[in-house]
């Protein structure tokens, strides 16, 4: 009874017995194996990320499999290069080729927009995973995504800032980029609606070799709180030449970052100390330890469980969930599964997983962590 031996392993994340009990038992059919389409940044600038999700991914394969002999699952990956082209590319391998009933991606709006639209357009389902652009709400029916929009972590990390901080002067700096803009306008609202003010905001562009025109920008208007939205070698360069120009020390312990984990590796260790910011992979519960335990056996005990390691669990394990609850391995069929899946799995990235009508997380809450000594620690807001 494949469905059944599934949700009985829910049942430690919050899913009820009653549920359990009046859950219909399905006969167990000849070993079926389902390919799970995947495409990701293994490569090129997102390839950090996109190799935590596969990890994330490949952990809760192993746990799903284990308690369904009778239907397997598999990961078919294409590596999208962190390239638009390359995105493409996969995705028509992985949707016309390899003719998978479901797709889980990519790393970033930018690429999962133009791939989700074409997996759809063959009528196959499409996860989002760390896609955050308001504009996925566009994709329509058979798009979900496992996090929440840009619309509600930059209305959270504003809120978290003036509320930890007491102050209400707040400086922003983001990339001149969908992202980063569409982040800062968020921003921009939610201080306004909690009785602050921005009194500047700059936008730089990614890859640059300086940035201390932008932070004197930033700084001149003496903001008391900073709202950046970086990554990788541009959140180094810019909290170093921060530090280095003493303005960092202006706003020490009150400069906030979206996904601080994304940064954590990159810093330098004195230039992000007391950098504070909102993350996912916030709960702490059952599930986020069963994680943990089997990831330890994998890697070893001193593993991090950032957002993309547990986005990619959750991804797979609500996919898997759908195909259970749908008894069938089609692509309609899952699609019409996708949102009980959400709505009755406890993840690790968000407890709550239900989706709106667009299928967008809309639940979502978040981890507050700060950057100490170099590492990444959970932060509890003053």
């Amino acid at each position: 009874m494949i469905r059944r031996s599934i949700l009985k392993a829910l049942a430690f994340s919050a899913i009820s017995l009653p549920m359990l009990m009046t859950t219909p038992a399905v006969q167990a059919q000849d070993a079926q194996t389902v390919d799970i389409g995947v495409l990701l940044s293994m490569t090129g600038s997102l390839g950090r990320g996109g190799n935590n999700v596969v990890l994330g991914m490949q952990t809760a394969l192993e746990e799903v499999n284990a308690l369904s002999p009778s239907r397997q699952f598999r990961l078919v990956i294409e590596d999208d290069e962190s390239s638009p082209q390359a995105a493409m590319d996969g995705i028509r391998k992985l949707v016309d080729v390899d003719k998978v009933p479901v797709v889980l991606g990519t790393v970033g709006s930018a690429t999962t927009i133009p791939t989700a639209s074409y997996s759809l357009s063959k009528n196959i389902p499409h996860v989002g995973l760390t896609a955050s652009s308001p504009d996925v709400r566009s994709l329509g029916k058979g798009y979900f995504s496992i996090i929440a929009t840009d619309e509600v972590m930059g209305a959270a990390l504003a809120k978290f800032a003036m509320e930890d901080t007491g102050k209400k002067k707040v400086g922003i700096i983001v990339a001149n980029d969908a992202y980063g803009v569409g982040l800062a306008r968020r921003m921009q609202e939610a201080v306004t609606a909690n009785g602050g003010e921005v009194v500047s905001e700059v936008r730089y562009e990614a890859g640059q070799p300086d940035y201390r025109a932008e932070l004197q920008r930033l700084f001149s208007p003496k903001p008391e709180i900073v709202l950046a939205v970086s990554w990788g070698d541009n959140a180094r360069l810019l909290t170093k030449q921060a530090y280095e120009m003493g303005l960092m020390q202006t706003v020490q312990g009150a400069w906030y970052q979206p996904y601080p984990a994304e940064i954590v590796n990159a810093c330098i260790a004195e230039a992000c100390e007391d950098v504070k910011g909102l993350d996912i992979a916030a709960d702490r519960g059952e599930r986020f330890q069963q994680l943990r335990t089997s990831l330890e056996t994998r890697v070893g005990s001193d593993v991090v469980i950032d957002w993309f390691i547990g986005v990619g669990y959750d991804a797979v394990w609500v996919t898997a969930l759908a195909v259970d609850l749908a008894n069938s391995a089609e692509p309609a069929a899952i699609s019409a599964a996708l949102p009980k899946a959400f709505e009755i799995y406890r993840g690790v990235s968000d407890a709550d997983m239900s989706v709106d009508a667009d299928g967008i997380q809309h639940n979502q809450e978040y981890g507050s962590f700060v950057i100490k000594a170099g590492k990444l620690e959970p932060y509890t807001a003053h």
